[in-house]
């Protein structure tokens, strides 16, 4: 029997969040907070522990693990491909070819967004979504029965290296942005302040060095405001998953600091 289809999470910057409009207003006034927005409170604790083989696990201690195999996991990811629906079955199952070499996926992610007819869909790792941070995350891999699954069986590649082809379930979600998804699904993976910090603000010579041509700055202006929209449409992915981070909020306000401080100076 195929597991059900799970229902479609739909992330949504929650009722009462300070708002986070764009920086060009109706009226064509262009405006920048000088500080990024405060993150809404949620009513939902923050995890301390997850639930692994049996045992109550602290998530400070899944989030070293995780660090130490952030490049194999980020591989498993990067190399496996989707086949398509399993013959037979409900939308809700994919095929994919993996590298039994390295962590194997447990799911297939099926992201829509509001501001993007696009569709991206990635396998990910269950251990990540529920160290996550994010309830909206963590129920996905909850919501999802992975019991009673085909067997994986060997399959041969294009180039003839082995491969392992896994059935795996697909969890729908809705997040806002489209262009801020990269940047949060690798923090999800890494957890690396400084990756996500060169993300965000890039490197001094591409954004903050002084320029002297008029047009060199109004450049430089258009990149530096860029930039901080991405941080905005990143905040607004954070927020519409209830995500509880507080690394990942203080590298996001240090960076706006960074970018608002080099656009006014």
């Amino acid at each position: 029997m195929f597991p059900p289809s799970p229902p479609d999470h739909t992330a949504q910057t929650s009722p009462g969040a300070p708002p986070f409009p764009p920086f060009l207003g109706p009226d064509g006034v262009t405006r920048i907070p000088r500080s990024l927005p405060r993150f809404p409170a949620h009513s939902t604790p923050l995890e301390t522990h997850l639930p692994i083989d049996g045992e109550l696990v602290p998530v400070a201690f899944v989030h070293d693990a995780l660090r130490n195999r952030a490049y194999d996991l980020l591989q498993s990811v990067r190399t496996a491909s989707l086949d398509g629906l399993l013959p037979g079955s409900p939308r809700r199952l994919r095929r994919a070819l993996v590298d039994p070499a390295l962590p194997r996926p447990t799911n297939v992610l099926e992201i829509s967004f509001d501001d993007s007819d696009d569709i991206v869909e990635v396998v990910c790792h269950a251990v990540v979504l529920a160290a996550s941070g994010s309830p909206i995350l963590s129920r996905l891999v909850y919501d999802v029965d992975q019991q009673n699954l085909p067997t994986p069986c060997v399959s041969a590649s294009p180039d003839s290296h082995p491969r392992q082809q896994i059935t795996l379930p697909v969890i729908p979600l809705r997040l806002p942005r489209i262009s801020s998804w990269q940047p949060l699904h690798d923090w999800l993976y890494e957890r690396s302040s400084t990756k996500l910090r060169l993300d965000l603000v890039g490197t001094d010579t591409e954004v903050l060095a002084p320029v002297g041509a008029e047009k060199a700055v109004l450049a430089g202006r258009r990149t530096l405001i860029g930039r901080l929209d991405g941080i905005r449409q990143l905040w607004l992915n954070v927020v519409g998953l209830e995500l509880k981070d507080p690394e990942l909020e203080r590298v996001m306000a240090e960076a706006w600091t960074s970018l608002h401080d080099a656009l006014v100076s």
